[in-house]
């Protein structure tokens, strides 16, 4: 959806609690590398740090839908997700629809 950047720029809104990606240029300041992973169509970011200094809770994985709003991937965080587990089904994480 973002249309693979290089680099992205991690966003917070903590009273909403939503996290935005949105794609930038890989030389600017505060620009985080994508990582294609081998042999998938998935990517990778470090957020770490971010989490850490937003104090979003990383103890668990867990899987969560997103939307486009404006140029920004919008992750809520107040709508729970789905604990990413090995071997979960697709149909835990669309509530049973897949």
């Amino acid at each position: 959806l973002l249309g693979k950047p290089e680099a992205l720029e991690l966003l917070f809104d903590p009273d909403e609690r939503i996290i935005g990606f949105r794609g930038v240029d890989k030389d600017k300041r505060y620009a985080v590398p994508v990582r294609k992973q081998a042999r998938s169509n998935s990517y990778l970011v470090g957020g770490q740090a971010f989490t850490k200094y937003f104090g979003i809770d990383t103890e668990v994985s867990r899987k969560f839908k997103a939307k486009m709003v404006d140029d920004v991937l919008a992750v809520d965080l107040r709508e729970g997700g789905v604990e990413a587990t090995a071997g979960r089904s697709a149909k835990a994480y669309d509530g049973g629809k897949a």
